[in-house]
């Protein structure tokens, strides 16, 4: 007894410096108290608790007291469970049923209408037993008025017997289990027109979605593809757009602009180079990438068929890998979420 009680305790603990540092991300509130009112088993789900508990917290003068609900499992959180109709000797959950919660919570929001979904990949969730990850693809249809159109968009979901989480996080830190997981890479990911440096033979196959103006990947990406011009014959990289910044897609598609003009060195030159943008418009952005190359683009330039195409591919090709920040690296076809595998490389080339 002495013992349930004990990890039970230290359960509540970590649950309580979950909500202490997700409060402290708002430097306008503070968390007076955490109280857990209630922790119970549920029901069909092995290791799973429900946990209702009471928050306080101080935002200026006044307090605010309100009561919330979370799953747990281990080391694991559950903002939502959404649970499903039984099915009879039937452990995983259908792709009908996957449909109709997708449609249900489509359903509150008049601008958005789900026109088709499709389960991609299903794969065992390894933190989780019993689980899978469900790479979906909804097409939807959505906008206001001559605004409205249709597009596809890549979401990732959590699925176990008789359940949906569509967001499941870790604990102590409250990362998304979804920046774990990623899909799966195939010959058309490492395309000849993607390869910035090194040999299409190269010993190790490097592909890296990244955005000039994420500090992180100004810190890493440089590097990487210094070391692939350098050993051409050990390293080659693939490189894909994906923007985190507002104005970071107008130097996504200057650079672009500029390499078709026949400028090589594009990429580097933009993680080495610092961009001063005096406004947050377009042309302010377009306007510093020219003062920093030396070019005379104009927007038109930028916003050609073959570029708007490049960068909606790099899109897809993103959604499809699933891909939600960066920098994100592959190598050798493998996801390497803590970039061990880019160090070892370096390491090895230097």
């Amino acid at each position: 007894m002495l013992c349930a009680t004990l990890v039970q305790a230290a359960t509540n603990q970590t649950l309580e410096r979950f909500i202490a540092q997700s409060v402290a991300q708002n430097p306008a509130i503070e968390l007076e108290s955490f109280k857990v009112d209630q922790r119970q088993k549920v029901e069909g789900l092995t290791g799973w608790d429900q946990v209702d508990f009471t928050v306080k917290v101080r935002m200026g003068e006044q307090s605010d007291s309100r009561s919330e609900r979370l799953f747990t499992y281990k080391d694991v959180i559950a903002p939502q469970l959404i649970t499903l109709p039984a099915q009879e000797g039937v452990k995983t959950v259908s792709d009908e049923q996957i449909a109709a919660v997708a449609q249900q919570s489509v359903a509150a929001n008049p601008n958005v209408e789900l026109k088709g979904m499709r389960v991609v990949r299903r794969a065992a969730l390894k933190p989780i037993a019993g689980w899978e990850s469900l790479q979906l693809e909804f097409d939807l249809d959505a906008g206001r008025g001559e605004s409205r159109r249709a597009l596809t968009t890549t979401e990732l979901w959590f699925a176990g017997p008789g359940v949906i989480a569509p967001e499941i996080l870790m604990l102590p830190e409250g990362r998304s289990l979804k920046h774990t997981i990623k899909g799966e890479v195939t010959p058309e990911h490492t395309r000849e027109d993607r390869r910035i440096a090194g040999h299409e033979d190269a010993k190790n196959q490097v592909i890296v979605f990244s955005d000039p103006l994420c500090p992180a990947c100004r810190e890493v990406v440089p590097s990487v593809i210094a070391l692939a011009q350098k050993h051409p014959k050990e390293l080659a990289v693939y490189y894909y757009h994906k923007p985190i910044s507002a104005l970071s897609p107008v130097l996504m598609k200057a650079s672009l602009a500029l390499k078709e003009a026949g400028r090589s060195g594009v990429e580097l030159a933009l993680y080495e180079k610092p961009f001063e943008i005096s406004s947050p418009d377009e042309m302010a952005a377009l306007e510093a990438f020219n003062k920093v190359f030396g070019s005379e683009l104009s927007l038109s330039d930028i916003n050609s068929n073959a570029i708007l195409h490049h960068m909606n591919e790099d899109a897809r090709i993103a959604g499809e890998l699933l891909i939600m920040g960066t920098p994100t690296f592959f190598v050798n076809g493998e996801f390497d979420m803590d970039q061990n595998k880019i160090e070892a490389i370096k390491r090895g080339l230097r």
